[in-house]
């Protein structure tokens, strides 16, 4: 809630903040999310390795959201939006 307060008070009140990256994300949330249940086993956008460290399933969810936030970009950027 203080995270979510701090982004309201950034970018609507202050307006010191555009709201990126979730603003190219939320554009296509329902594309993203549906490719996300298709393509979580697949590398980069999520795999598993044996080990259970924090360090490593950490650098697992940072790849793999990376990987989301580069492709709502570029769909972003290239007008692409899917709706329903």
């Amino acid at each position: 809630m203080l995270a979510l307060s701090l982004c309201y008070l950034l970018a609507d009140v202050l307006k010191v903040w555009t709201g990126a990256p979730f603003n190219f994300t939320g554009m296509n949330s329902i594309l993203i999310y549906s490719a996300h249940g298709v393509f979580e086993e697949y590398f980069p956008f999520g795999y598993s390795t044996e080990s259970t460290s924090h360090e490593k399933l950490i650098m697992e969810n940072i790849i793999g959201v990376t990987c989301w936030l580069v492709l709502g970009y570029y769909f972003y950027r290239s007008n692409f939006f899917w709706k329903l």
